[in-house]
C-alpha cells in the first residue's frame, strides 16, 4: 500500500464532498462493517483507505 492511498477522514470528506464528520461518525456508529487494515486512528486523526472509501462511498467524484 502506498502512502497516498491513506486519507486522513477530513481530506476523505473534502475529496468525497460529505459532511464534515461523516466519516468519523460512521466509524462510531458502525465500526464492524470496516475490514481489518481499512481505518485506525493514529494519536487523534483517524485514517481511512482509498479503497475503504470507494467500497463505502463509491468512486471518488471529479475535481
Amino acid at each position: 500500500m502506498l502512502i497516498d492511498e491513506v486519507l486522513t477522514a477530513k481530506e476523505a470528506e473534502d475529496r468525497w464532498k460529505l459532511a464534515p464528520g461523516q466519516i468519523r461518525q460512521l466509524i462510531f456508529q458502525t465500526p464492524d462493517r470496516f475490514m481489518k487494515g481499512e481505518i485506525r486512528k493514529s494519536s487523534r486523526i483517524w485514517l481511512i483507505t482509498r479503497d475503504a472509501m470507494v467500497r463505502h462511498f463509491g468512486k471518488e467524484p471529479e475535481k
